[in-house]
């Protein structure tokens, strides 16, 4: 999985990229709490966000979001701290118990929609199931959750 960033020339417009996944999630999840997902806002909202998605991950196997701290990170890159927008949706997904996601090519709407539902329909769900036994109950395939690994780096590789 693409848990690090990319480094060199790419690495700045990565992070921002990631960063306009996480502002589509926040907007999508706050469209949600206002409005049930099949209402015509909700979709609207859905298909303006959906080629934010597809740009940001065009050439990339994945992309890691994490959720530590009330930031949510891409990488080592906390994403815009401070943003009051990012530090909810970061403490929603850690009560959840939701360390990462991992956004693949490829997402349909379909599975957007059914990610927005378990978030925030079914939040009481995530923290008894898990977030990927709820996704893999609803078909997804391209959005996958990702836990934290934290270790110490005894060595840099070769």
């Amino acid at each position: 999985m693409n848990q690090n960033p990319p480094t060199g020339s790419t690495a700045p417009q990565r992070v921002n990229e990631a960063a306009g996944i996480a502002r589509a999630l926040g907007v999508l999840m706050n469209t949600a709490l206002t409005y049930e997902t099949s209402h015509a806002v909700f979709q609207r909202a859905l298909e303006e966000r959906l080629p934010v998605f597809d740009i940001a991950l065009k050439g990339l196997r994945d992309m890691t979001l994490f959720f530590s701290g009330g930031q949510i990170r891409y990488g080592t890159f906390p994403m815009e701290p401070g943003l009051h927008m990012f530090q909810e949706m970061a403490r929603r997904f850690e009560k959840a118990g939701v360390q990462g996601l991992t956004f693949r090519p490829g997402a349909p709407t379909g599975e957007l929609k059914s990610l927005i539902d378990i978030l925030t329909r079914h939040a009481d769900d995530i923290a008894h199931r898990g977030i990927q036994q709820l996704l893999d109950r609803e078909g997804v395939r391209h959005i996958r959750d990702c836990k934290a690994r934290v270790g110490i780096i005894t060595s840099a590789p070769p």
